[in-house]
């Protein structure tokens, strides 16, 4: 019978050669979950290895429009701050979560509205829409993207909600609300809803326990029905600075506590671990093409921060 030390030396062994031998890539599959819970055990999983290849190219990509944008923003007094899966890497990795392939920032709404009017600033090779794949305003996601390789950054706004939208319960209530009077498939749907929010707000009367909150855009109800993305406003601002694969960008005051409130425990290894999220890069591009752009976004990067 083997002892648990045998065991544990197996899997140290076992670790030793995925990690080793299978790096994170385009190919990557999704890990066991029964491995997932012994990695868990084994593997802090902060020491894992950046990806490579064509995953880590795009990935380099989207830091270059990144820093395109904090330039935007930074010079003209737009706050911002790195969010979800990108603030969860700036926190655990310092840099991209491995198998990540995008980039997730946010900003007030009416910041965001400020970015939109100034995007003639950002450079030719970028573009800004709120939907990279089809050009139009179909969700209320900004992104700004490269145009030959589909690489982007998202863009969330967030509105400051009193009184009821502030609690979890009404919160939920509001998504439904929505739901049923917006088709999520109507692009014109955005110019009723403050009229909407107004009218809803009015029906629901702040309580006693409201805290004024951040909440990812109000028309956003699939990301915004339940407590996960409500955050109080201290817990945004002051935005404080923290590195992302080498850059000083912003992030929440209280970063932690918000992954926390996002994600549970983020050090634990997710069930999407390996598995990037996006497929809307362009596969035709060669490895040297993706190089090529990248050197061409750099010098753009350059010419913004002298």
């Amino acid at each position: 019978m083997k002892t648990p030390l045998r065991i544990r030396e197996r899997l140290q062994i076992l670790r030793d050669h995925w990690y080793s031998h299978i790096p994170f890539n385009d190919k990557f599959e999704q890990i066991d979950g029964k491995l997932r819970l012994l990695l868990d055990q084994l593997v802090d999983i902060r020491s894992l290895k950046p990806a490579t290849g064509r995953l880590r190219l795009r990935q380099e990509i989207g830091v270059q429009i990144l820093r395109i944008v904090d330039a935007v923003a930074t010079r003209n007094g737009i706050p911002y701050w790195l969010d979800f899966g990108t603030l969860l890497g700036a926190v655990r990795h310092q840099g991209f979560v491995p198998w990540d392939d995008d980039i997730d920032i946010s900003m007030p709404r009416d910041a965001m509205n400020k970015f939109i009017s100034l995007q003639k600033e950002l450079p030719d090779l970028l573009a800004v829409t709120t939907d990279p794949l089809l050009d139009v305003d179909t969700d209320p996601i900004l992104h700004v993207y490269e145009k030959r390789t589909r690489c982007f950054v998202d863009i969330f706004p967030y509105d400051l909600v009193r009184g009821a939208l502030s609690s979890s319960g009404c919160r939920t209530e509001w998504a439904k609300s929505y739901s049923m009077a917006f088709d999520e498939a109507n692009a014109s749907r955005k110019r009723g809803i403050q009229k909407f929010r107004d009218k809803w707000m009015a029906e629901h009367p702040s309580g006693s326990g409201d805290i004024d909150a951040f909440t990812v855009g109000l028309e956003y109800a699939s990301a915004t029905s339940n407590y996960r993305t409500i955050f109080p406003v201290d817990s945004v601002f002051p935005l404080r600075s923290i590195d992302f694969e080498g850059v000083k960008l912003n992030a929440p005051a209280e970063a932690e506590v918000c992954l926390r409130q996002i994600y549970g425990d983020y050090m634990l290894f997710p069930s999407d671990a390996g598995a990037p999220k996006h497929s809307i890069f362009d596969p035709s591009l060669s490895t040297e093409e993706l190089r090529n752009i990248l050197d061409d976004l750099s010098v753009k990067v350059r010419e913004y921060i002298r």
